[in-house]
């Protein structure tokens, strides 16, 4: 065990030289001014200005798009839980009133169910619930209020045995009250969280996140190579995985609906999974000496592009329970952003009200699978237009004249 020690705070020295890290967040920015010259910025006030101007010039960018537009935005508002939602999602004519362009058309014709959704909604199961607190790492950063992960999860232990002396005589202790224990306060938090769910009721301490910025490249402050994280509260993050890695997702699967192209995210389709397949394929492409061609799309800032309307209704093709994307719509629309960094955390904030905000930003529970579910309804509205076996080698159509 000494020489375990010894061991990790070496490397720990190792790892403070070469990858130094700012302690209490991002101390300064490195702007860009128009005519090219670059400036730091140093003070608290100018610091936490640009950072919350760039916040909510960024999570805009998605402003703009057909599901935040008219019609769309008006017959599916925020939710997208709404008569027009529902004709989408049934698969039933969308009327002759509006008229959508081609992708788009192709994308709605997508949004239609797949997976069943459960006909009774699902309780809050508090075993279940429990169990996933004790997975989760205790290193994960969460809980702007304060109330960390380490204070559920020791609640979770709190348990009272019962005396064996009360064991051996058959007589039970007398009851003190009805929280007799630190897990009884946890499944009181559960019952909570399954009120505010019922009733699509955000909770005050669910409204208030921490958006928090790390540099991309190590010792590049500047602002556009900065990468954007939020941090939310514990019980909120324990509510979307109950619903979208315990709901939706293994529903799905089970049911076996997600298309054979759909890549990342989950078990034996992980990124490094499909990037093994690619070197496979690369290299059976080499060894036959076929024509392929390779694209390659970037989907940049993919979080932080969400609306709110489009993935519900994705989420509601694989089986998502309207309660659940109702309370997750309500909840982003009441959120305030504040911006974390050295100093401490800003005084203003940003939210929906004040400025279009979208997107579910790196660090939510449910943001990947989210975008899985979407993923399949773009990859089969890819395919509505274009099939693989429709695309020809056009190499076939060269020919060569010989002088």
């Amino acid at each position: 065990m000494i020489c375990t020690k010894k061991n990790r705070n070496c490397y720990a020295l190792f790892r403070q030289h070469t990858k130094p890290k700012l302690v209490g967040g991002l101390a300064f920015v490195m702007v860009t001014h128009d005519d090219g010259t670059k400036h730091p910025l140093l003070g608290c006030t100018e610091l936490e200005t640009t950072l919350l101007e760039y916040s909510q010039t960024h999570f805009a960018s998605a402003e703009g798009s057909p599901f935040t537009q008219e019609p769309l935005a008006r017959l599916l508002q925020y939710d997208g839980l709404t008569p027009f939602g529902d004709r989408v999602t049934n698969g039933r004519h969308l009327g002759n009133i509006h008229t959508f362009d081609e992708p788009m058309q192709a994308i709605l014709d997508n949004l239609c169910r797949k997976t069943q959704a459960n006909k009774q909604p699902t309780t809050l199961d508090h075993e279940k619930l429990l169990e996933g607190i004790k997975k989760w790492p205790e290193r994960t950063t969460m809980s702007p209020s304060g109330r960390h992960l380490r204070i559920y999860k020791t609640l979770g232990k709190h348990t009272i045995q019962p005396d064996k002396k009360n064991e051996r005589s058959g007589t039970a202790p007398e009851p003190t009250g009805p929280l007799k224990q630190g897990r009884d306060v946890l499944y009181l938090i559960f019952s909570i969280m399954g009120i505010a769910l019922k009733h699509a009721y955000p909770l005050q301490r669910w409204r208030q996140v921490w958006t928090i910025f790390i540099k991309k490249e190590l010792g590049n402050p500047e602002l556009e190579r900065l990468r954007c994280l939020m941090i939310f509260e514990a019980d909120w993050q324990l509510l979307l995985k109950w619903h979208s890695s315990y709901g939706f997702l293994p529903q799905t699967k089970k049911e076996k609906t997600l298309v054979y192209e759909q890549g990342g995210g989950r078990k034996g389709r992980s990124a490094i999974d499909q990037a093994t397949q690619q070197i496979v394929e690369t290299e059976i492409i080499h060894m036959t000496q076929k024509t392929t061609i390779d694209m390659y799309l970037d989907l940049q800032a993919c979080f932080d592009l969400m609306v709110e309307a489009c993935h519900n209704l994705a989420c509601r093709r694989h089986g998502a329970e309207d309660a659940y994307l109702r309370l997750h719509a309500r909840t982003h629309q009441m959120m305030r952003y504040f911006v974390r960094h050295k100093f401490g955390v800003s005084d203003d904030y940003n939210t929906f009200t004040q400025h279009p905000w979208h997107g579910a930003g790196q660090g939510a529970a449910d943001a990947a699978l989210r975008y899985i579910v979407l993923s399949d309804t773009l990859i089969d509205a890819y395919h509505t237009k274009i099939s693989p076996q429709m695309m020809h080698d056009p190499t076939t159509l060269i020919t060569i004249q010989r002088s």
